[in-house]
């Protein structure tokens, strides 16, 4: 899978469930950067992280982590930049 396609499988992972201050919760919900991981591993490309990490911090403005878990943040927000990393990365045909 491309970096853009474990983007969008991030985002639609997080769509079923998000947590704040873990990478993934008891239940299965995962924050940003867990849903990347988790999704690099499924897509069987374990560098993903290392190109759509990158993509994701210029839509956010930040480190990823702490922008997940600031108060106030919303699970359709990390959705929603997730596919904006996705739709970065696959404009330079990643």
């Amino acid at each position: 899978m491309k970096p853009s396609d474990i983007a969008e499988a991030a985002a639609d992972r997080v769509e079923r469930g998000w947590c704040q201050g873990d990478y993934e919760d008891s239940d299965g919900n995962c924050c940003v950067v867990g849903a990347v991981l988790l999704c690099s591993g499924e897509g069987g490309d374990f560098r993903a992280p290392d190109v759509i990490l990158p993509s994701l911090r210029q839509v956010i403005g930040g480190t990823e982590i702490s922008w997940n878990d600031a108060p106030g943040r919303t699970q359709s927000e990390v959705s929603a930049a997730l596919r904006e990393a996705a739709r970065r990365l696959r404009e330079r045909g990643l």
